[in-house]
């Protein structure tokens, strides 16, 4: 029996998952959730099994976390942690909380990868109802984001810290498109990236609030005098990989709509190669609309 996935029911599958001491069953007629010992009849087509989560699962989710994790010194020893076969679990927790900003991000990925690991599920049940499958969006995490996270314009400061970041990215788009056709890709993203020029680009800075740096976005003039001066072309959008999945993305880009409307600038145009497929539908949120692979806004 088919039911719709809701951000309630998600929230209440998550708690579920996590109960090591009880088995539920999703009943769609509710669609409500029930210990399998309240369930008169389990078998019957209207109740359906959670997505398996043990203690494997929790294991190999702090694992991706720690490899994903910047501050090396809070990584090294939660990897120690995890290799010492003790106590893993509590250990880890413990960890977390000499860190508050590494334990909120700790959070915030647990449940984000637990809700792709529900939204997969959820997509294999829609195939056998003949449906289509549903697209995955990292939820925003706007208390995180407010408060351990500053977005800033450019100082000169700033200078080496964005070489570093782009040639990280032009090696990141070599590495998943090998040979010629990621040589051509980091080709077209430098040569778009010409267009920048930070006396007369609108360039912001996302830092946590250590000061490490996080991501940037750029916006360009097309033309200062001519017919295309109120137009801009968003010519770099980077968050770090090791920060993706908390928001700051959907935060840059409007922090940067922002402050070009503020400069009365009128439409805004937006193509990148390194954006994630997931957030074309975060612009069209914002309010753009498409034009083949180019999104623009009017402001």
């Amino acid at each position: 029996m088919e039911f719709e996935l809701t951000s309630e029911l998600i929230n209440e599958i998550v708690f579920s998952m996590e109960d090591q001491n009880e088995f539920y069953l999703l009943d769609s007629c509710g669609p409500v959730l029930l210990k399998k010992t309240e369930v008169s009849n389990p078998d019957s087509d209207r109740y359906y099994s959670l997505p398996v989560w043990d203690s494997i699962s929790g294991f190999k989710l702090m694992e991706q976390f720690v490899t994903a994790l910047k501050n090396a010194l809070v990584a090294d020893k939660l990897r120690n942690i995890l290799s010492a076969g003790k106590g893993v679990f509590r250990n880890f927790k413990n960890v977390l909380k000499e860190y508050p900003e590494i334990e909120k991000q700790w959070f915030s990925f647990k449940e984000q990868k637990m809700k792709q690991v529900i939204l997969s599920w959820y997509n294999d049940l829609r195939d056998f109802w003949g449906l289509e499958h549903l697209g995955f969006e990292p939820e925003e995490n706007s208390e995180l984001v407010q408060d351990d996270f500053v977005f800033r314009s450019f100082q000169e400061a700033d200078r080496n810290t964005l070489r570093a970041s782009v040639d990280s990215a032009v090696r990141d788009i070599n590495e998943n498109y090998k040979g010629e056709s990621g040589s051509v890709l980091a080709l077209l993203w430098e040569k778009q990236r010409e267009f920048e020029n930070d006396k007369k680009s609108v360039i912001l800075i996302c830092e946590s609030v250590s000061e490490d740096f996080v991501g940037f976005a750029a916006a360009s003039y097309f033309d200062e005098k001519g017919d295309c001066r109120q137009a801009v072309l968003v010519t770099s959008f980077l968050i770090l990989p090791q920060f993706r999945g908390l928001g700051l993305g959907t935060e840059l880009l409007r922090k940067t709509l922002q402050e070009l409307k503020e400069k009365d600038v009128k439409k805004v145009f937006f193509t990148d190669l390194l954006i994630p497929d997931f957030f074309y539908s975060v612009l069209v949120r914002e309010g753009f609309s498409r034009i083949g692979s180019i999104f623009f806004i009017d402001l």
